[in-house]
C-alpha cells in the first residue's frame, strides 16, 4: 500500500507527494525541510516529520501546541497518522491518502489531481427578529483563509481577551491599552481586553490562532469609521469579553440589546472553540448590511494578465 500526502499551502493548488515504507519528509520554514511552509510569524525552521514504516507516524517538532494540530486539536510529540487524518501548521493543511500500488501506474493514476473547487457562498438563517447567522456553504473553507482575506480587505478591529487565555499581555504599543483597566479588580484579575486595529497581518493570525481556542477571541467589521465604532460600542464593550457569551447573547437576547450590540458592525466574526472549522458571522438582519458583509467575505477577484488572453 502507498500512502500519499495531500497538501494545499496556504491557497494554492492541491499538491501532492508520495511516501513509500522506510521513508519520511520534513515541513518547515527551513532550507534543509522537504516541504517549505507558508511563512507566517515566527515560524520555526523545522515544524513537523512524518514518515512511514510499519506504522504512519507524525512528530511536532516544535513543541509548541498552538503551531502544529492534528484533526483540528492541539498535537503533543508523537501520534499516529491515519488515513483521511488532517496535519495544519499556520495556514498550510495536510492530509494522509492511502492508494493501491496497482493504482499508481493504471493511466488514471497519471492524471493530475484537480483543483479544488471551493464554494465562497455563505448560507443565512435569522436567528431572531433583529439578528442574522451567516455560515460557509462549504466546509473546506477555512477559517485561516477566510480570516486572512478579510485582515488584507477590510478594517477590522480584534477584541481578544488575553487574561482569560492565560497569555502573557503583548506591549501596549502592539494592542492598545487594556479596556478594562478601570475595570473592577474581580474583573481584571481574570479578564482583558485590547481592541487590535493596526497590528501586523501575521502577528494578528497568529494570535487569533492561539485565542480562539480558548474562547477569547472575537473580529469586528466596523460599520464606518473605526474610531467612532469603538466609541459606539464603549458602553457595551464587556459583552465582546468570551465568544460564546456573546453568541448565546446574539441568539436568545432581547431585540433591543442585540440592535444596540449590532448596530456599530457590519459583522461579528465568531469561531467554535472546540471545532477547527466551524465559524459563523452575526449580523443585523437589514438586507442592504448583508449584502455589504457578504461582498466584504468573498474572495478578490483576480485580475486578469495577458498570459490569460
Amino acid at each position: 500500500m502507498l500512502f500519499v500526502i495531500k497538501y494545499r499551502l496556504d491557497r494554492s493548488a492541491e499538491q501532492e507527494v508520495e511516501l513509500p515504507k522506510g521513508k519520511s519528509i520534513s515541513l518547515g520554514g527551513g532550507a534543509g525541510c522537504d516541504v517549505h511552509l507558508t511563512p507566517y510569524f515566527q515560524m520555526p525552521d523545522a515544524c513537523a516529520r512524518i514518515w512511514h514504516d510499519d506504522h504512519r507516524l507524525v512528530e511536532n517538532l516544535t513543541r509548541k501546541t498552538s503551531i502544529v494540530l492534528l484533526n483540528g486539536r492541539p498535537l503533543h510529540g508523537v501520534a499516529l497518522f491515519e488515513n483521511g487524518d488532517v496535519l495544519e501548521i499556520g495556514v498550510d493543511q495536510f492530509r494522509m491518502t492511502c492508494r493501491d500500488d496497482e493504482a499508481k501506474a493504471s493511466p488514471q493514476a497519471a492524471r493530475q489531481p484537480a483543483v479544488p473547487q471551493i464554494s465562497y457562498d455563505l448560507g443565512s438563517t435569522a436567528v431572531s427578529p433583529s439578528v442574522a447567522r451567516h455560515s460557509p456553504v462549504d466546509a473546506n473553507r477555512r477559517f485561516a483563509d477566510m480570516l486572512k482575506q478579510l485582515f488584507e480587505v477590510r478594517p477590522t478591529i480584534l477584541f481578544a481577551n488575553f487574561r482569560a487565555a492565560g497569555i502573557d499581555l503583548p506591549a501596549e504599543s502592539m494592542t492598545g491599552a487594556d479596556l478594562f483597566r478601570e475595570a473592577p479588580d474581580e474583573i481584571r484579575e481574570e479578564h482583558s481586553l485590547h481592541a487590535i486595529i493596526d497590528a501586523p497581518l501575521e502577528e494578528r493570525m497568529q494570535w487569533v490562532e492561539m485565542l480562539w481556542k480558548k474562547d477569547a477571541a472575537i473580529v469586528a467589521i466596523p460599520d464606518g469609521d473605526i474610531a467612532k465604532c469603538l466609541t459606539d460600542v464603549k458602553l457595551l464593550i464587556g459583552w465582546f469579553v468570551r465568544p460564546s457569551i456573546l453568541e448565546v447573547t446574539l441568539t436568545r437576547g432581547s431585540r433591543i440589546l442585540c440592535e444596540k450590540l449590532l448596530s456599530p458592525f457590519l459583522g461579528l466574526v465568531i469561531h467554535a472553540a472546540e471545532s477547527s472549522q466551524e465559524w459563523s458571522v452575526y449580523s443585523g438582519s437589514r438586507v442592504s448590511r448583508e449584502q455589504l458583509l457578504k461582498a466584504g467575505l468573498s474572495p478578490p477577484k483576480r485580475k486578469t494578465t495577458a498570459a490569460d488572453s
